[in-house]
């Protein structure tokens, strides 16, 4: 059995967080109120603390099923830049927050393209172990502050590739 050999699960069994694990991180990381959203491909939640998460998310299928699923995974593709998000969220409380991006997919929080990319060895050494697990740290790719002010309105764009899913965090920064 080879460290990506196409099982089901979240991690390897080495313990290497798979993509669809941050897949499910970014879900448990939504606020418990969905809100009223237009977009098919996105949620937008809201937490107990005044916070706002945003999920979306791109899924093209890369060959239009010319070729087999089981192929296609055994190398390594760039995505195709899809462009800017435009994302305007009204009914914040005004204040200081902190934005927090992450993003899953081809290149980032992704074992298994760098598995692919040091070219798919059948074992791992401890070296190439600890080279994946920091391909799947995480943790946020950017974290900024942000003010909303009396208008209450957050607008901004986030840029989205193919098969890709970014969750933006607004974190209410609270005074010491």
């Amino acid at each position: 059995m080879t460290p990506f050999h196409g099982g089901f699960g979240l991690l390897n069994f080495s313990g290497v967080k798979k993509t669809a694990f941050f897949a499910f991180q970014f879900l448990n990381r939504l606020g418990k109120l969905e809100l009223k959203n237009s977009d098919a491909r996105s949620w937008v939640c809201r937490d107990e603390n005044s916070g706002a998460q945003i999920l979306l998310w791109d899924l093209t299928h890369p060959t239009g099923g010319k070729i087999a699923d089981n192929v296609y995974v055994r190398q390594p593709h760039p995505a195709a830049d899809k462009g800017a998000v435009e994302i305007k969220l009204a009914g914040m409380p005004p204040g200081k927050y902190e934005l927090q991006l992450r993003r899953v997919g081809c290149h980032h929080n992704d074992a298994c393209t760098a598995y692919l990319e040091m070219g798919a060895p059948a074992q791992l050494t401890r070296a190439q172990e600890n080279s994946l697990r920091d391909a799947g740290r995480g943790g946020p790719e950017s974290s900024s502050p942000v003010e909303i002010n009396s208008t209450g309105v957050f607008a901004g764009t986030v840029p989205l590739r193919e098969n890709e899913a970014v969750l933006l965090n607004l974190v209410p920064i609270r005074a010491r």
